[in-house]
């Protein structure tokens, strides 16, 4: 295969990867929804305990999703899924930073905030585990 050959196909399954790391988070989202209305229908006194519980599942059920479906990771560790959850809670206060920055200090709206978390956290959440989580042993390159 040629080097352009090579590049093009690297790139082209990144991007394949992209939107499996996309749809997999759809499907957590969902699954975060159904979880949390079935709780809060059984529970109906405490959301906020019913979105902690339901959060809780999904960044399983989200690991299992990433790890297997979008990553098609061969490894699997307490380490790697500590990594996941790691990365998982720097999106989470990456969020937080992001709609405070937007909101508080340039006057923004909410609205605009929310779709700045939508895009950011998305993307970077992907750098780090394909970067940093979901990296196999031996694939590493060094510059």
């Amino acid at each position: 295969m040629t080097c352009g050959l090579k590049n093009r196909f690297i790139r082209q399954e990144k991007f394949l990867q992209f939107v499996r790391f996309l749809a997999s988070g759809f499907l957590a989202t969902a699954l975060y929804f159904l979880i949390f209305a079935i709780f809060t229908l059984a529970y109906p006194a405490n959301p906020t305990a019913n979105s902690a519980v339901s959060y809780s599942i999904c960044i399983f059920a989200s690991y299992l999703l990433q790890s297997r479906y979008t990553f098609k990771a061969r490894e699997r560790s307490a380490l790697i899924f500590l990594k996941f959850v790691l990365t998982s809670m720097l999106g989470f206060l990456l969020s937080i930073g992001v709609m405070a920055w937007t909101v508080r200090h340039q006057s923004l709206s909410y609205w605009i905030g929310a779709l700045a978390v939508g895009i950011i956290i998305p993307i970077v959440n992907f750098f780090v585990l394909s970067l940093w989580v979901f990296v196999e042993r031996g694939t590493r390159t060094s510059s």
